[in-house]
């Protein structure tokens, strides 16, 4: 990629509540999508990360969007989507 691009990078787990204290949820980390848009970032393109419930802090220069539900992931990516460029999931 020589051109900067836009990219959107979703990360980390959903939680599906079963109800106001049980959920469904997934092993995921979110450590292969932050790496990716490490990356990027170093490489000096815009990066916007949907992230799920997880440890990592958002990255400095990234727009960052938090969220918890895979509804609400779905409403994030839809809102960032036509502004980017490429999208990584």
């Amino acid at each position: 990629m020589s051109r900067k691009c836009h990219l959107l990078v979703t990360l980390g787990p959903t939680w599906e509540f079963i109800d106001p204290v049980r959920f469904i949820a997934n092993r995921a980390t979110g450590i292969l999508g932050y790496r990716i848009a490490e990356r990027a970032l170093r490489r000096g393109h815009r990066v916007t990360c949907v992230a799920g419930p997880t440890a990592l802090a958002p990255l400095p220069g990234c727009r960052w969007v938090n969220v918890v539900s895979a509804h609400e992931m779905q409403r994030a990516i839809r809102w960032a989507y036509p502004k980017a460029d490429i999208l990584v999931m």
